[in-house]
This record gives structure tokens, C-alpha cells and sequence, in this order.
């Protein structure tokens, strides 16, 4: 059981790791035109978007979904490492 959990919490880590490299890849890139790219970017957007917060920022907007979707992800991760060393039988 406890190996379940820690390879879901090292499967949140690697999303987290994507939704940041999806931030970093708007500011460099704001309009790739690779497939793949453009799939990866549709699936970070889709997964944001229920936490879509557009702040608008002079000639800008400032989304603050990917923020919030990073906070949620770290949330259910802290609870999956309590959970597993409650499992575990750890102090």
C-alpha cells in the first residue's frame, strides 16, 4: 500500500514539474507550433483551467491558475505523505 502511495506522490511531483515548465514555456515561447508541444500545452491548460483567475496586468493578464493548481497538487501530496506514514506504522 505504501508503495502505491509514494509512486502516486512522485506522479504528483512530475505534474507539478510540468505545470511550471508550461508557466516557463509561455513566457519564452507564447506560440509553439511542434504537435507534441502543443498537446502537452492543451493538457497543462485543461487541467488549470477550473482554477482560472485572470488578473489583468497593465497590456497584460496575469493567469493565476497554474499557481492554483500547483497549490492543490502539493496539498494532496502532503496528505499522501501523512497517509502513508500512518500506514506505515511510522511515529
Amino acid at each position: 500500500m505504501t508503495d502505491v502511495i509514494i509512486l502516486v506522490i512522485k506522479g504528483l511531483r512530475i505534474l507539478q514539474f510540468a505545470i511550471l515548465l508550461r508557466v516557463l514555456w509561455s513566457w519564452v515561447d507564447p506560440a509553439p507550433r511542434h504537435p507534441a508541444v502543443k498537446a502537452y500545452i492543451n493538457f497543462i491548460d485543461k487541467l488549470a483551467s477550473p482554477f482560472k483567475v485572470v488578473i489583468p496586468y497593465g497590456g497584460m493578464a496575469l493567469d493565476l491558475g497554474p499557481l492554483l493548481l500547483m497549490l492543490l497538487v502539493e496539498g494532496v501530496q502532503r496528505l499522501l505523505i501523512q497517509l502513508a506514514i500512518v500506514v506505515s506504522g511510522m511515529p
